[in-house]
């Protein structure tokens, strides 16, 4: 993986765990491979974090110009052409952890993986079986697909289709969903339960706030309309990486004198936080998207990266996961109210989720990874 967005981690990480928990007695790393291999090249990835928070139309402009299908082999060039720089970094970097399988959950590392797993097969004379694992569910960039892995899985009959478009082998594309850590399963996480924990009084309602791990410069004004609203909910205000946000967010939830706010910054607590929820606000970002669907929480999408997130928007509103309100904190703070004065929405919206998101994604590609692994060891 590689440390851009919080979702790409976050996905390693939960196929990691599920692994261990299927074999304990496996070894399992999850490794930054663009920072292992390039100090050049890190710093080109963490450009995504500044651009996508500040100017994300800079963002759209790139997706349009090279993340469809038609850009594909313009990409695969560009990128082939980075890849021969760092190929022999790749092959050192398999060479220190001898893997008997690879899977890349980053789209800036599955050309660099195929490379070294070629030089590795000629020059130590093993294959090692290499996956994908597309974290956009819908609208993801060409630089995901890398034909000659041995298996891409993706989350939705949408994306099966545009991995296909952008040159994948139809037979060796999975949809599987996207992958969830399986804390957020644990039966500790029931909502009562996650409530205590936090804090929180039983009986009111609970409503989480994410911009995702890059964090987003709206989150205050869409909070301020969450706490002037009827009802009066808590609020769980996530900034992630945004440390301006998180400040002016704390400082807001030391003027609200009945302690409805609380805010966090970038955290490992997802799962208790959204067990917690009886609804979730969030841009359309696929990682806390679907922890949501896979929990049963109804969202409300209040921001989308052009072009990458749009599909995700799509989902929502085609398979009634929620709600849309892209119009400003006003319009989301106003469905936020109309899903917690509306139990039967919220269930609907629960079920349908549930379904879409095929909550044991993890286990399934850990299944097929440790598979592989013990045919190739």
């Amino acid at each position: 993986m590689s440390d851009t967005g919080g979702g790409h981690r976050a996905a390693a990480a939960a196929i990691a765990a599920q692994a261990l928990r299927l074999r304990p007695d496996a070894q399992v790393e999850v490794v930054d491979a663009i920072a292992a291999v390039s100090t050049f090249w890190r710093g080109v990835a963490g450009l995504y974090g500044p651009i996508t928070r500040r100017t994300p139309w800079l963002w759209g402009a790139l997706f349009s110009a090279f993340g469809g299908a038609s850009g594909a082999p313009l990409w695969q060039a560009l990128n082939g052409a980075a890849v021969l720089s760092v190929r022999h970094r790749f092959l050192a970097l398999v060479d220190a952890w001898r893997p008997d399988a690879v899977v890349s959950t980053h789209p800036l590392i599955n050309q660099g993986c195929q490379a070294a797993r070629v030089l590795y097969a000629q020059e130590r004379g093993r294959t090692i079986p290499f996956g994908v694992v597309v974290t956009d569910p819908v609208t993801f960039h060409a630089a995901w697909i890398e034909p000659k892995a041995d298996m891409t899985f993706v989350a939705t009959n949408e994306a099966r289709a545009r991995a296909v478009a952008c040159g994948a082998p139809l037979e060796r594309v999975t949809v599987a969903g996207l992958p969830i850590h399986p804390e957020f399963f644990d039966g500790s996480m029931a909502p009562d339960a996650a409530r205590a924990r936090l804090g929180l009084p039983l009986g009111t309602p609970v409503v989480l706030v994410t911009a995702g791990g890059e964090g987003r410069g709206t989150l205050p004004a869409l909070v301020e309309a969450l706490l002037n609203m009827a009802p009066r909910p808590h609020i769980l205000a996530v900034a992630g990486r945004d440390v301006a946000a998180e400040t002016r967010l704390r400082a807001r939830a030391n003027q609200v004198e009945d302690g409805r706010l609380h805010v966090f910054g970038f955290t490992n607590s997802m799962p208790v936080l959204m067990a917690a929820s009886d609804v979730v606000v969030t841009k359309a970002g696929p990682g806390t998207l679907f922890e949501a669907l896979a929990l049963g929480k109804p969202v409300v999408v209040m921001d989308a990266l052009p072009g990458q997130e749009a599909g995700n928007v799509a989902l929502v509103r085609d398979h009634g996961l929620g709600a849309v309100a892209l119009e400003g904190p006003a319009q989301a703070a106003n469905a936020v109210a109309a899903l917690l004065a509306d139990p039967a929405a919220r269930e609907n919206a629960a079920r349908a989720g549930r379904a879409l998101s095929q909550p044991h994604a993890a286990r399934e590609i850990a299944q097929w990874m440790l598979s592989m692994a013990e045919g190739a060891a």
